[in-house]
């Protein structure tokens, strides 16, 4: 299988248990192109990552007309959705390229786009490229008599290998990390306090995800470079795409220039009034 194909059907895997927990877009349950179209919209409404709007710009403007996206979201041709259509009421079972990277954007895959998923599944796509067709015709011949010949030897060598093998990945599969303030921090599965759910180590996440503390440093030029969520009224900040750390049923969303406005940039940075903004603008978003 190519890069693409798998990484198609972690989305695909992704689609479906996202489904299963009800947790799925009510826009995608109705499964019809003007939802689809809306849900398009709404993505770009609330905010989208770099790499999602510069995916939403090739999808809905590939002759690069002069427009607003947000125009062109609205106005776009309903037949752009159908295979999305199609797909999710089983009509199609795998999506082609384009439409599996919008299925991604739509259901929030957290992996996306492929370079990251690539990036984090590593022995996938170097499984791949291990052998060759000339490979393996010249295994196929030479491969099976030393086999025969030396096949004690060979198991011999192998058993230590293997166990290798099994201690690092059993390592591995136990190695877990906890939020703390404001940052993950790693740490033995064994050792997580009762009743704290196991979260798999990701050394990205503890190198760069962190919460904005201090939010009178934040400046226009992180506009779209940051991410969001209100919790209990309150704005919370971070450097990195997601889910919370702590609500981890809610996904972050990324700051637009009109987020940053209304509570960060346009209130003195030092002034303590910016929760009392919020508060009282809880209501209208």
């Amino acid at each position: 299988m190519s890069d693409f194909s798998n990484y198609r059907d972690a989305v695909i895997l992704a689609y479906k248990n996202v489904k299963a927990d009800g947790k799925l877009a009510e826009e995608l349950l109705s499964a019809k192109r003007t939802s689809i179209r809306s849900l398009c919209l709404r993505k770009y409404t609330e905010g989208l990552t770099p790499e999602d709007e510069k995916f939403f710009n090739s999808f809905f403007n590939p002759k690069s007309i002069n427009r607003d996206l947000k125009t062109l979201i609205a106005g776009s041709d309903l037949d752009r959705f159908r295979p999305i259509e199609n797909f999710i009421n089983g009509s199609v079972k795998s999506p082609n390229e384009e439409n599996t990277k919008l299925l991604a954007i739509l259901i929030d895959f957290q992996d996306r786009p492929m370079s990251n998923w690539l990036a984090k599944n590593p022995q996938i796509a170097d499984k791949e490229k291990t052998e060759t067709p000339e490979d393996k015709t010249q295994y196929s011949s030479i491969k099976k008599p030393i086999m025969r010949s030396f096949s004690p030897l060979i198991g011999l060598a192998i058993i230590p290998i293997i166990g290798i093998w099994f201690i690092i990945n059993h390592w591995k599969s136990k190695e877990c990390m906890i939020w703390q303030e404001d940052r993950y921090v790693p740490c033995a599965c064994a050792d997580l306090p009762s009743g704290t759910p196991a979260i798999t180590y990701d050394q990205q996440k503890v190198d760069n995800f962190r919460k904005i503390l201090r939010t009178d440093t934040l400046k226009y030029k992180h506009i779209r470079q940051i991410w969001y969520s209100k919790v209990n009224n309150e704005l919370e900040f971070f450097t990195g795409p997601g889910m919370h750390p702590v609500y981890t049923d809610r996904s972050l969303k990324i700051a637009s220039k009109y987020i940053l406005e209304k509570y960060i940039l346009n209130n003195n940075p030092i002034n303590s009034s910016i929760q009392n903004e919020i508060n009282s603008n809880s209501n209208n978003e």
